[in-house]
């Protein structure tokens, strides 16, 4: 991903989002709407972890609190979208490209309570915490694009420009030697490079 300081003398919004602004946005909005506490567990890209004990101890619903937090996140310059694990687990996330990505990447058992998805050109967590260098992980072209290269046997030599993706993977590879892809495999064969 480009830096963000390279992008802001190029005019360009960017930003290394502190933990902090996010703890304290967070921990600003439901103080006021649920009284005082530490509400904010961890933070560790891209998750926002909630304290479930204050939760339920006050007796609210998990959902509302997630809701409250996801409101006060994306007020935070350089968020652009926060999925709510509520809403991941019922699979509402995955109604845009960038909810997909963020889908994709939720485990149940470890995942936070706040996935929370930067605007171009920004980034937060562990390296946004310093002033220099830069980070990867969004899911914007500038950091997901990434040349493959197959070469040998059983395939066509050229160029493929068709939007290929990871998961697509061990099914060619599947296909090139013949097996079955993997059960669990999402993807499918990138045909045009298999000989027949």
């Amino acid at each position: 991903a480009p830096i963000p300081e390279s992008m802001q003398t190029l005019g360009v919004e960017a930003f290394r989002v502190k933990k902090s602004s996010l703890k304290n946005a967070v921990e600003a909005a439901l103080d006021a709407q649920y009284g005082e506490g530490d509400w904010v567990l961890a933070l560790e890209d891209p998750s926002l972890y909630l304290n479930e004990k204050l939760v339920a101890a006050r007796k609210l619903v998990r959902e509302d609190v997630e809701n409250a937090a996801a409101a006060a996140l994306e007020a935070v310059p350089g968020v652009q979208s926060v999925y709510t694990r509520s809403a991941l687990l019922r699979g509402d996330a995955a109604s845009t490209a960038f909810g997909q990505a963020y889908q994709v990447c939720f485990y149940p058992p470890r995942s936070g309570d706040l996935f929370v998805a930067s605007k171009p050109y920004s980034f937060w967590g562990k390296y946004a915490e310093y002033d220099y260098g830069n980070s990867h992980g969004s899911p914007f072209a500038y950091d997901t694009h990434v040349p493959l290269v197959i070469a040998g046997p059983g395939i066509v030599p050229g160029l493929v420009r068709e939007r290929t993706r990871m998961a697509d993977l061990a099914p060619t590879i599947a296909a090139l030697l013949g097996v079955a892809p993997p059960p669990v495999a999402e993807g499918q064969p990138v045909v045009r490079i298999l000989r027949k």
